[in-house]
């Protein structure tokens, strides 16, 4: 897979949509893959994958 530019990432996180694809199961938080994806429509299709950590699901780790 190609990497992509900052500017792009930096570009889909602001303005793509996620979707969930699970819960993590053996995270120490609450945390889900998500998949980020521009547009419908757009002229070149980009998405990734990502860890999406909620804020209301934290809870402070007993090693740091």
């Amino acid at each position: 897979m190609p990497e992509m530019p900052t500017s792009a990432i930096l570009r889909l996180l602001q303005t793509g949509t996620m979707e969930v694809e699970g819960l993590l199961p053996w995270s120490s938080n609450y945390s889900f893959l998500v998949r980020i994806c521009n547009e419908q429509g757009a002229d070149t299709p980009l998405e990734f994958e990502a860890v999406y950590k909620p804020q209301q699901g934290e809870r402070p780790l007993w090693d740091f």
